[in-house]
């Protein structure tokens, strides 16, 4: 009996555990909101559009956050005191190219880094907060549109931002 109960809160403590991980992130064009990506942890699915497709992520265990949908990838290191200002993951290249500056989104004080990855196509610019997670990406060159976060916390935003942006119970 006592094996049952341990068994049954170490289920508890695991559902527990992933549903607190999982999320959902939606990206859109302020310029033409049927413009937009999504990504679902949980379901390992996002879409670009209407196109759905498989999303992959980085284990827990990873010194990154990072995805991968259809052709997009990102990837950030998840300490902020790495002092990385490029590095590979899953074959694609990354570089800081503007290091932490501050910014003011919807009142809000942020620091945001400047990511390109040259390696995918098209070639792509993403904006992280260490705090907020990613803010907003676009494609680089061309009549790109800024895909913005409309979420409190972006995809891999601190867990204090997460637990600060909690819905009321």
């Amino acid at each position: 009996m006592k094996r049952c109960r341990t068994l049954a809160a170490l289920l508890l403590l695991v559902l527990l555990s992933s549903s607190s991980l999982a999320a959902t992130w939606v990206y859109s064009d302020f310029g033409n909101l049927a413009t937009s990506i999504s990504i679902e942890t949980e379901a390992k699915s996002g879409a670009v559009g209407d196109l759905s497709m498989p999303l992959s992520v980085c284990p827990l265990n990873s010194e990154y956050h990072c995805f991968k949908l259809g052709s997009l990838s990102f990837s950030v290191p998840k300490r902020s005191d790495s002092g990385s200002r490029s590095w590979s993951y899953e074959g694609q290249t990354y570089v800081v190219v503007r290091s932490q500056s501050s910014a003011h989104i919807l009142g809000r004080q942020v620091d945001v880094l400047t990511i390109d990855s040259m390696s995918q196509s098209p070639q792509m610019r993403f904006y992280y907060s260490y705090d907020a997670g990613l803010l907003a990406l676009r494609g680089i060159g061309g009549d790109s549109g800024v895909l913005v976060l409309q979420e409190q916390c972006g995809f891999g935003a601190s867990k204090k931002c997460v637990d600060a942006n909690k819905p009321i119970k």
